[in-house]
C-alpha cells in the first residue's frame, strides 16, 4: 500500500506541514499593496522586484491565483512561483482581500466573486 495509506494522522500531519506560511524572514519576495476604488485592500506579492523597481524585462508575466482559504505566504503558493521563475516567468501571486495578513477596508472580502477585483488589478 501506498505510505499515505498506511494511517489517515500521516496524511493530514503531511497536509498541515505543506500549508504553513513561511516567516518573513525567509521570503524572498515583495508584496505591493493596492487600493482598489472602492476602498478595499489587496496585495500583488512579487517574486522578484517589482516592475517599477525593475529594468524592462523580457520574461513573461505569470498570475498566480491561490485559493480563498491561502494566500502567497503558503508553503506550496512559494513552491509554485519558484518553479514558474526557473521555468523563465515573472510569478506575482494575488493576495485576496481580507485574507490572511491584510487589512479589511471595505465593505466586501475576498470570497467567490473575488474575480471581480482582477480587471481592476490587471
Amino acid at each position: 500500500p501506498h505510505l499515505l495509506g498506511w494511517h489517515w494522522t500521516l496524511s493530514t500531519l503531511l497536509g498541515a506541514i505543506r500549508a504553513t506560511p513561511l516567516p518573513l524572514a525567509l521570503r524572498g519576495s515583495e508584496e505591493v499593496l493596492l487600493r482598489l476604488r472602492d476602498g478595499g485592500t489587496i496585495g500583488l506579492d512579487w517574486w522578484e522586484s517589482p516592475p517599477e523597481r525593475q529594468q524592462s524585462s523580457s520574461k513573461p508575466l505569470a498570475l498566480v491565483l491561490p485559493g480563498m482559504a491561502n494566500s502567497s505566504r503558503s508553503l506550496y503558493i512559494r513552491r509554485c512561483m519558484a518553479r514558474l521563475s526557473r521555468a523563465g516567468f515573472r510569478p506575482v501571486a494575488l493576495n485576496y482581500r481580507g485574507v490572511d495578513h491584510l487589512e479589511v477596508t471595505s465593505k466586501r472580502l475576498g470570497c467567490a466573486d473575488a474575480w471581480q477585483d482582477l480587471p481592476e488589478v490587471l
